[in-house]
């Protein structure tokens, strides 16, 4: 197997506090529908709506649903990402508007022993599914920290348990990326 480039990407999750981002490096070759599973992993989403992503004026999604987006499998990180400070969204549930930022940090050389895709780094929690986009998740958080508000028993059970917003484990995002 041949040495390849790698990019690091940051992918920095919009319009939330505290801040939710991830580090991760993935093959240029990568195609922006894998990116799309690729960064579902690594934010810790559970893959349940639609996704696009933009860049330069264009919308590539997942074909074949009549949204007008090109093919997500037509481009690679390479191309939609080509140089230190290229940038895209990714909008990710368009009913709740996760909009993500994703950034080339670096593009190197790796050696044929490389395992990619790899998360290297990350902050903060990944907000639960279905809870509102970043204003429903902001309310969340009020409600969930102040057992006095009417709705904290509700939100708790509907969350499983408390939220952490500021937890992330690498261990366990990367185990995630690997399956």
């Amino acid at each position: 197997m041949q040495s390849s480039r790698a990019h690091r990407l940051t992918i920095t999750l919009l319009d939330v506090e505290p801040p939710v981002q991830r580090t991760i490096e993935v093959p240029g070759p990568t195609t922006l529908g894998e990116l799309h599973t690729i960064v579902q992993a690594a934010m810790g989403w559970e893959n349940a709506h639609l996704h696009a992503f933009e860049t330069d004026g264009h919308r590539y999604g997942t074909p074949g649903l009549e949204l007008g987006f090109a093919d997500e499998n037509h481009i690679t990180v390479a191309e939609a990402l080509p140089r230190k400070d290229s940038r895209l969204i990714y909008e990710y549930d368009f009913g709740d508007g996760w909009r993500h930022e994703i950034k080339t940090e670096e593009i190197r050389g790796t050696t044929p022993d490389t395992e990619l895709p790899r998360v290297i780094a990350g902050t903060g929690a990944c907000p639960p599914e279905d809870c509102g986009g970043p204003w429903g998740y902001a309310d969340l958080l009020e409600v969930l920290s102040d057992p006095t508000h009417p709705d904290h028993a509700d939100r708790l059970e509907w969350t499983g348990g408390p939220i952490d917003p500021k937890a992330f484990d690498l261990t366990e995002t990367a185990a995630r990326l690997r399956d």
